[in-house]
């Protein structure tokens, strides 16, 4: 149970950290690259922390630790949700052009 509220916790710190970058704008190349290997290093991380979970099935089965795995499962979502998060605001949403237009209005304000 302890490993894995310490390894949920770490996420969770980690998630918050990452979120932070949507925030940031107009960076340039070489920033997008660092953002791109660190996506692709989150997407591998996910791929891990699934595996890992899907060895937890005994304890699910046998309902020990089910509250820690429940939010273990949770955090490792919100690791997906924010690769998610990052992909999109720097890489998909830039290329619309609605969404630059809409990001140049809210500039000026």
């Amino acid at each position: 149970k302890k490993k894995l509220i310490s390894q949920t916790e770490t996420i969770h710190l980690f998630n918050t950290k990452i979120e932070k970058l949507t925030w940031y704008n107009d960076l340039e190349e070489h920033n997008l690259l660092l953002i791109n290997d660190l996506i692709a290093c989150m997407k591998d991380t996910y791929s891990s922390l699934i595996r890992q979970y899907n060895t937890l099935n005994t304890l699910k089965r046998k309902k020990i630790a089910k509250n820690e795995i429940k939010n273990f499962k949770n955090a490792i979502n919100e690791l997906r949700e924010t690769y998610q998060d990052l992909e999109s605001v720097f890489f998909f949403l830039p290329a619309m052009p609605d969404f630059k237009a809409t990001t140049k209005q809210l500039s000026l304000i």
